[in-house]
């Protein structure tokens, strides 16, 4: 009785044991996924920031900046 009982408790927690594993490999794999996702990310970006039409947009960006700079420092100075 007491050995089938012993016998039934190990069953038990080999069989959580297992879960525990198929638990973790999925884990992993989820893992494993998410790292790709996030390198496939980062080639985007780069390839996206390094395109002829993102810099141009950056350049036509900071030259409408420069070009507000210049008009409130020209209104600055007939203030004075």
């Amino acid at each position: 009785m007491e050995a089938d009982q012993q016998i039934a408790e190990l069953q038990k927690n080999l069989d959580q044991y297992n879960s525990l594993n198929a638990a973790q490999e999925g884990l992993e794999e989820v893992r494993e996924g998410a790292k790709k996702l996030s390198e496939q990310s980062k080639g985007v970006a780069i390839a996206y920031e390094s395109s002829a039409e993102t810099l141009d947009y950056h350049m036509e960006q900071e030259e409408r900046q420069q070009e507000a700079k210049a008009i409130l420092d020209q209104m600055k100075n007939a203030r004075k």
